[in-house]
């Protein structure tokens, strides 16, 4: 798999940002960089009251993303993140 860089829009409904593979090794790195409103990210019900906050402009995030797993995020606004998807093993 290749990398992949996507820049997501984001707003007050969450969106779903990446998931992890399907296999038992099949595992995911990915890095979240801000540079608009506060994010937060989390499940598929996550609000920006209740997932993990990331800061703008100057706020990233690094997760490992397992089989399954699926990563929300939301913002109070108009909110723009890039993302950089990557396998982990």
């Amino acid at each position: 798999m290749a990398i992949r860089t996507p820049t997501i829009a984001v707003n007050t409904t969450p969106v779903l940002v990446a998931s992890g593979g399907f296999g038992v090794e099949d595992h995911k790195t990915v890095i979240i960089s801000n540079a608009s409103v506060v994010v937060a990210v989390g499940g598929a019900d996550v609000t920006d009251a209740t997932g993990i906050q990331i800061a703008a402009t100057t706020g990233t995030l690094s997760l490992d993303l397992g089989p399954g797993d699926e990563l929300y995020a939301v913002a109070a606004g108009a909110a723009t993140i890039k993302v950089l998807i990557t396998r982990s093993n």
